[in-house]
C-alpha cells in the first residue's frame, strides 16, 4: 500500500464544508468493520490543510479551482478515489506539478483543518496529560 496524498478543489466555502463533511463522514466509516469492508473506503484520512493555487489550471480536474485541500491516508488509494469521486468530489493524486502551481509561500501559509478524528485525538492525549499532572501531583 504505502502513504497516499490527495489534491481536493474548491472555490467556495460551501464547497470546502461539503468536502470536510465528505472526509469526516470516510473516517467515520473506518470505525465500524462491517461498514468499511461494504463501502471499500480506504483508511483514515489525515493531515489536511488549505492551500490557495497561485496559477489554477486551465484544462483538467483542477481547472478553474483557486483553493484545495491537501490530505492524505496510510493507504487504499483505489478506494478513497471512488469514495471521493461517489461523493461528487473534484479529486486528483498529489504531484510535484501542483506543489510548483501553490508556490511556495501558499504552502507556508496554509491553514490546518481538524477533522472530527484529529480533534478526538487531540482530546485524548490533553485527557492523558490531565491525567498525568493529576497523578503527579498527588505524588508530592
Amino acid at each position: 500500500m504505502g502513504h497516499q496524498s490527495y489534491i481536493l478543489y474548491f472555490n467556495t466555502e460551501e464547497e470546502k464544508k461539503k468536502i470536510i463533511d465528505t472526509l469526516n463522514k470516510h473516517n467515520e466509516l473506518n470505525k465500524d468493520p462491517i461498514a468499511w469492508k461494504n463501502f471499500e473506503i480506504g483508511e483514515v484520512i489525515v493531515c489536511c490543510c488549505v492551500v490557495k493555487i497561485n496559477k489554477p489550471y486551465k484544462r483538467g480536474r483542477g481547472a478553474n479551482y483557486n483553493y484545495a485541500i491537501l490530505c492524505s491516508n496510510g493507504g487504499g488509494r483505489s478506494s478513497t478515489f471512488s469514495y471521493l469521486f461517489k461523493n461528487q468530489i473534484p479529486t486528483e493524486g498529489f504531484n510535484n506539478g501542483f506543489a510548483t502551481r501553490v508556490g511556495k509561500t501558499n504552502f507556508k501559509n496554509s491553514t490546518k483543518i481538524y477533522l472530527d478524528c484529529d480533534l478526538e485525538e487531540i482530546h485524548r492525549k490533553n485527557f492523558e496529560i490531565v491525567l498525568k499532572q493529576l497523578k503527579q501531583s498527588q505524588e508530592i
